[in-house]
């Protein structure tokens, strides 16, 4: 495996996971065809989870899946739009770099936890910001927009019952307007263009209520977006590998990777 670093400023940087191929029997057809997977670690905007990030990363590395984990603006610096256009910088730098990368810059998904699936969620369907994009990128909108997102336990309702701490670090306030949290609520923003997503949650997660994940199923049915929603009966917040890695003795989560990875492979036929 090989790491490598980029730095959008002091703050926010990308971490590139890519197989060593040297020695390999890869066709160049393989070699410059792979699907890519950028993560988003949890953390209510407060930090950057580290075991939702290169144990995810690994994860997705060894089914044969580029990996990029970014590390975006939280805390005094979280507050919106700026962990957008971290996301935003991240997806444009990957596409820019596909030929490097050996990925298909066509095929590329992005997985959020908790927080961080927010964050991949906001991706996913405020991409077309345009007001955002070119005044403070100068990027166009479909130059971001991910082709699948996997959605782990992930906050997405400012208004329905939520991980508040988010969305004061998000507003940069711990007193924010209603329509605040209406315009930093994911499901508001679903149509029939938004990515297909894989969302997997737990129906007693005791710090981000399953309905977040159930609201943004229900926008993306109404939009005709494909879609595969996984509710377990019963599990912590912050499985993410759901299995040792993580202290995890309850191994009915630790093959969710896998799902995804078929789900990714089938939507976005990486089989052809």
């Amino acid at each position: 495996m090989i790491t490598k670093e980029i730095n959008r400023n002091e703050r926010v940087k990308l971490v590139c996971y890519l197989s060593d191929t040297s020695g390999m029997c890869y066709s160049a057809f393989d070699l410059q065809n792979r699907p890519a997977i950028l993560i988003f670690p949890g953390g209510g905007y407060s930090f950057c989870s580290e075991v939702e990030a290169e144990p995810i990363a690994l994860k997705f590395l060894s089914q044969g899946f580029v990996c990029f984990v970014l590390y975006y603006s939280i805390g005094e610096y979280a507050r919106f739009p700026a962990p957008l256009l971290d996301a935003a910088w991240a997806v444009k730098t990957i596409r820019d770099n596909a030929s490097e990368f050996g990925i298909n810059p066509e095929k590329l998904s992005v997985c959020g936890f908790s927080a961080g699936g927010h964050l991949a969620a906001s991706i996913s369907t405020m991409y077309n910001k345009d007001e955002l994009l070119q005044s403070e990128l100068n990027i166009m909108p479909d130059e971001v927009r991910p082709n699948l997102s996997v959605l782990c336990y992930p906050v997405i309702s400012g208004v329905e019952d939520t991980h508040l701490g988010s969305f004061y670090n998000l507003a940069g306030t711990d007193t924010p307007e209603h329509d605040t949290l209406v315009n930093l609520s994911c499901e508001y923003y679903i149509n029939e263009k938004t990515p297909p997503a894989f969302i997997w949650h737990t129906a007693n997660d005791a710090t981000v209520p399953v309905i977040n994940s159930l609201v943004y199923a229900e926008a993306l049915s109404v939009n005709k977006v494909p879609f595969e929603l996984h509710i377990f009966d019963d599990g912590a917040h912050g499985l993410a590998t759901g299995d040792i890695i993580t202290k995890e003795k309850n191994y009915k989560f630790k093959d969710w990777t896998e799902k995804a990875a078929e789900f990714i492979m089938k939507t976005l036929d990486i089989y052809e």
